[in-house]
């Protein structure tokens, strides 16, 4: 498990469609897709990593990137198998 020091002020799961997460630094809001609890720990893991870097970096930079091999050495291979994994919501069952 990593542990960063950044300070977060609220979390909110919500159903997303085209990305897994996203992070509001200045707020300290991370919103993350529904769908994420469905995918392997260490998966979940690289997804809240790339998002607590934008907390150093509000972008998708060498530094950025920099920042996401320093805390999680193997993050490109998890991002590539999370990226196979369905994010669309499952529509509703028929009653």
């Amino acid at each position: 498990m990593v542990r960063m020091d950044v300070r977060v002020s609220h979390v909110t799961l919500q159903e997303m469609t085209s990305r897994w997460g996203s992070c509001r630094a200045a707020t300290g809001r991370l919103t993350f897709n529904t769908r994420l609890g469905m995918l392997e720990e260490r998966l979940i893991e690289e997804t809240v990593v790339h998002e607590l870097c934008h907390f150093f970096h509000q972008n998708h930079s060498a530094a950025f990137y920099a920042q996401m091999t320093r805390w999680l050495p193997d993050w490109k291979a998890r991002k590539a198998q999370r990226d196979k994994a369905d994010m669309r919501p499952r529509p509703p069952m028929a009653g």
